[in-house]
């Protein structure tokens, strides 16, 4: 029920988090009892979201989305994917940082962080270079992948870990044999075509 104290659909695929900011009177006698009739005296915050276009971590009065986790580069060096963060606080604690680092060493050692969060972040191996470019008046974080060599097959994945106070992801990072525009043009496919 809304604050205009009418009833709201559930929509397909979305996710529904009830946070009860606060109770104001008494509940019901038992859990039975409670579970068959409306909830009463009580303020309650609804956070909702689509889970079919966004990723999606809550930790008690805080939360987090991603646009997705996965980036995906184009074959030559220099090709950059970006994904969007945000995120609610809707306690008192103190923490809007983020963590950033590489989960494996198979690209090469990572270089350590060249700032803190909320500034600017960045990572990188032999392969790949992460920054994570942090908005504390937005409430929004661009994590931006850039590939640092051409594709080269058994160093074209990487995975980063991005740490939000409790709440953690991975994003996976895929380097394409392709590049940008071979499907305009081909790529190095050579082809016969017959007269008719």
């Amino acid at each position: 029920m809304g604050e205009d104290g009418n009833f709201h659909d559930i929509k397909r695929n979305y996710k529904y988090v009830f946070n009860i900011t606060s109770v104001h009177g008494e509940g019901y006698g038992g859990l039975e009892e409670a579970a068959d009739e409306y909830p009463i005296n009580m303020n309650v915050d609804v956070i909702e979201w689509n889970r079919e276009d966004e990723h999606i971590g809550v930790q008690g009065k805080y939360y987090l989305t991603m646009q997705r986790r996965n980036a995906r580069l184009w074959s030559k060096a220099g090709a950059t994917d970006q994904l969007r963060l945000t995120y609610e606080i809707l306690d008192n604690t103190p923490g809007t940082s983020f963590a950033i680092t590489f989960t494996t060493d198979k690209n090469g050692t990572q270089t350590p962080s060249t700032g803190t969060s909320p500034w600017p972040q960045v990572i990188q191996n032999d392969y790949f270079k992460v920054s994570l470019i942090h908005d504390t008046s937005t409430q929004t974080a661009d994590f931006i992948v850039e590939a640092l060599k051409d594709y080269t097959a058994g160093h074209d994945t990487d995975e980063v870990e991005i740490r939000f106070r409790d709440l953690i992801f991975h994003i996976t990072i895929t380097q394409l044999s392709d590049r940008y525009g071979d499907w305009e043009d081909g790529g190095n496919q050579d082809e016969e075509l017959e007269d008719n």
